[in-house]
């Protein structure tokens, strides 16, 4: 079982990931470019000024096929890129303007505060997402039914992992739980972050929750 979609941010830093995104395509697994506050010079993301930054990265992924508006916009934490509400529909709405064609993802919410929710059809997105950390599989279905109170579009877990759980067997009964749960919730795709021990893998490819995926969702590929 291998990943359909790979998730990375981008960087002005190091801006040059072209390599990788095509390496990604030929391998037959789909990009999800994301637009955080790293993505944008840090004065023009204060300023809230983003298509001067969507169109420098336009210039160098025209043909993206998917991109993340933000990322973690109700968030508090160092990796979180915290925006107003109405900021971020205004990423939204220009990432879509810039990239007419491709899928918008809105930034996935990790608070979770239920009223980013509200308006982003209208902003513009095709995808409403959520990164559903301290959850277990039952918990994570009630998360979700939350979230219906407050959009219809497609949801996609574009985060969640764990590096609390130092048994091996433990953790990977945790990652089989949570996407079963996903998956019975009705959540369309789930990119896992942190699998391991160590806050690293980005996958469970490979390690004992694989078979048991395979075994519980019919079709999982």
């Amino acid at each position: 079982m291998g990943p359909a979609f790979a998730r990375f941010p981008l960087w002005r830093d190091a801006v040059d990931r072209r390599p990788w995104f095509d390496s990604l395509t030929a391998a037959g697994v789909e990009s999800i470019l994301v637009l955080d506050s790293n993505a944008f010079l840090a004065n023009r993301w204060r300023q809230g000024s983003f298509v001067p930054g969507l169109r420098f990265w336009n210039v160098r992924f025209p043909d993206a096929r998917f991109i993340q508006a933000g990322n973690e916009p109700d968030g508090t934490g160092d990796a979180s890129s915290r925006q107003t509400r109405a900021r971020y529909r205004r990423l939204i709405r220009e990432v879509r303007e810039v990239w007419p064609a491709a899928t918008v993802i809105a930034g996935g919410l990790v608070g979770i505060r239920f009223e980013y929710f509200d308006g982003l059809a209208v902003a513009g997105a095709h995808v409403a997402a959520f990164h559903p950390y301290a959850q277990t599989g039952d918990s994570v279905q009630d998360l979700v039914a939350q979230i219906r109170q407050h959009t219809n579009l497609p949801l996609w877990a574009t985060e969640f992992g764990t590096d609390v759980i130092p048994d091996p067997h433990e953790r990977a009964v945790w990652f089989t739980e949570m996407l079963i749960g996903l998956w019975q919730a009705g959540t369309e795709v789930a990119c896992v972050h942190r699998y391991d021990d160590d806050g690293s893998g980005f996958s469970v490819a490979g390690t004992e929750s694989e078979a048991a995926i395979l075994d519980a969702i019919p079709g999982v590929a």
